[in-house]
């Protein structure tokens, strides 16, 4: 997720306003989306694993590589 994609979602949710953009509570809202990100792709990621485990095939695998890795774009 970009910060403009945060800011957009935050105010959606009424977290924040189009004025209140910067600031310590921004940079706190968004280091708490990269958290629930992140949480979310190893959540998925380990879904794969256990359809590649259950299903014994290796593409599975692959696609949690490629979900963990979406994490250090």
């Amino acid at each position: 997720m970009t910060r403009d994609e945060i800011i957009r979602m935050a105010i959606k949710c009424q977290l924040a306003n189009a004025g209140n953009r910067e600031g310590l509570y921004m940079d706190a809202l968004a280091e708490f989306a990269e958290l629930v990100a992140a949480a979310e792709r190893e959540a998925c990621a380990r879904i794969a694993e256990t359809a590649a485990d259950f299903l014994q095939n290796s593409t599975f695998d692959g696609i949690a590589a490629a979900i963990r890795a979406r994490g250090q774009q």
